[in-house]
């Protein structure tokens, strides 16, 4: 099951899976070399986590911004609701994109 946790201009973020109780996977989508490369349908191995049943929280960039954005914050928060009730965490990414889950 896929949910949108949180959803503005510059991000998404959804979580895929039960959570609670159980280790998950954290990613943040890296930043792209040019617009046209973002993939904003679905998260940073969002597929393979999915096929491997990994439940996993997912940050999806929807402009190119290295993560210094406004809503950084809500983002954040509306993952921690659900990040919160998971066993243990995994963080998962490239470039900036692997930086980021250290601040969940």
């Amino acid at each position: 099951m896929r949910k949108i946790l949180y959803e503005s201009e510059t991000a998404k973020v959804v979580s895929v899976g039960d959570i609670a109780g159980r280790d998950v996977c954290v990613t943040f989508h890296p930043y792209a070399s040019i617009e046209s490369n973002l993939n904003v349908a679905l998260g940073f191995g969002e597929a393979q986590l999915a096929k491997l049943g990994k439940p996993a929280v997912h940050f999806i960039n929807l402009r190119n911004h290295w993560w210094h954005i406004e809503d950084l914050t809500e983002c954040l928060e509306a993952a921690k609701s659900v990040v919160d009730t998971a066993k243990s965490r995994t963080g998962y990414g490239s470039s900036m994109g692997g930086y980021g889950p250290v601040t969940l």
